[in-house]
């Protein structure tokens, strides 16, 4: 009887290890199933995993010496790569001939189909199609842009662009009395916070000049105006792209722009149309000798210019236009106050009155349209600066405010 009893207490006993050997190799099967979706994950993007250690600094030093000196290798795909029809993963394997060394690279792509030939309209030079994509400016042609955001009473939100030319880098072909003619290309493309397009548009356009609008045009460049539709809110990259169809050369920019949702916001601004003007002829304006359409923008290229390119002189005027849209009603209009300031390194340089704005001659009041102007001091240094306009709605106890960088120059 005691022998059995010996017997049973050592089975018990074996019981015992065994079912804790089992329970440990669970856990560690546990544990490393739990690391090894990071350390695939890691693998595969080119990254690197870090397990069993505390030592965060020591981590994150590992990953900064890797910082310090390596080579970064990029090709482009062949056009079929990107194929929406097909999806499908593509591999990369990258080797080295040198024993013991190790390369850190993505193991693949998909052809997600997230390229400009995604878009509603395809119908771009491969090119030009390129410089869209490219976060980097493309330089053949010089471009610089200022796109506003603005609202359409029937159509929507639209983006509008003046974009600057660099006249001398497109192509003029003589023709008889003298005119000279250039043909380009002009393609813009929205791409919303997820990198995708959303929208864009293409256009040709032709010049036929000559004479000393001709030598204009070389000297100071020229203004395109280009209209883009925007269907969604939300914050877009919007690139633009002009190509001169005879020799090929394409010049980009891009630049941020934000189209609220004008359903759920409340009080909300138009991007400022800003021009810089003499004081000769905002006195001209006042006076109702020429137009005053608020916005508008002179056709004088010169002025054109500073318009986009944000460069303006001291002791000009400063004269912009903007919408306000969601401005509570009392009675037939809304009581809106408007007040302009100047201001440099956050400080401000010029603060103008808090002014009542007269509504009632307005004819939509969705769509309220103001303009204004403020003399830049000749005493105003060589700078960068920023307008501020804010619009206080009184009945609806909302205030809206919007910028507009430029500079100050001799």
């Amino acid at each position: 009887m005691q022998s059995l009893d010996y017997q049973a207490s050592d089975n018990t006993t074996e019981m015992h290890e065994k079912i804790r050997d089992e329970k440990i190799a669970e856990r560690i099967a546990n544990f490393k199933a739990g690391q090894d979706g990071l350390a695939y994950f890691a693998a595969q993007t080119g990254g690197k995993s870090l397990f069993n250690s505390n030592d965060i600094s020591g981590g994150l030093q590992r990953v900064l010496d890797e910082q310090t000196g390596y080579y970064l290798i990029g090709y482009v795909p062949d056009s079929e790569t990107f194929d929406p029809t097909k999806q499908k993963f593509n591999k990369l394997e990258v080797k080295v001939k040198r024993p013991g060394l190790k390369v850190s690279y993505r193991s693949g792509f998909f052809n997600s189909g997230a390229t400009l030939a995604a878009a509603p309209n395809p119908a771009f030079d491969k090119k030009i199609a390129n410089a869209l994509m490219s976060p980097f400016a493309v330089n053949e042609i010089t471009l610089n842009i200022n796109a506003l955001y603005a609202d359409d009473p029937v159509d929507g939100a639209y983006i509008r662009s003046f974009l600057h030319i660099d006249a001398r880098n497109l192509t003029f072909t003589d023709e008889a009395d003298g005119w000279k003619t250039s043909t380009f290309d002009v393609a813009a493309v929205t791409f919303g916070d997820n990198g995708v397009p959303a929208e864009n548009k293409e256009s040709k356009y032709t010049i036929r000049t000559k004479g000393p609008t001709y030598d204009s045009m070389l000297k100071n460049g020229f203004v395109y105006v280009l209209m883009m539709p925007v269907k969604m809110p939300g914050v877009y990259q919007y690139r633009v792209a002009v190509r001169d169809t005879v020799s090929g050369k394409v010049g980009s920019a891009s630049q941020v722009v934000e189209i609220p949702n004008l359903i759920k916001q409340g009080l909300t601004i138009s991007s400022l149309a800003v021009e810089g003007i003499t004081p000769t002829i905002w006195q001209n304006i006042t006076q109702g000798k020429v137009g005053n359409n608020p916005g508008q923008m002179h056709v004088a290229s010169t002025l054109l210019y500073d318009t986009v390119m944000k460069q303006f002189v001291a002791g000009n005027v400063l004269r912009y236009g903007f919408e306000v849209y969601n401005a509570k009603l009392d009675g037939p209009t809304p009581r809106l106050e408007t007040q302009v300031k100047i201001l440099q390194n956050n400080k401000v340089v010029i603060e103008g009155a808090v002014n009542k704005f007269d509504a009632s001659t307005q004819t939509d009041m969705r769509h309220i349209k103001i303009s204004s102007a403020v003399m830049l001091r000749e005493t105003l240094p060589v700078g960068d600066y920023v307008l501020q306009v804010s619009v206080n709605d009184t009945v609806g106890k909302k205030r809206a405010v919007q910028i507009f960088p430029f500079e100050i120059i001799k």
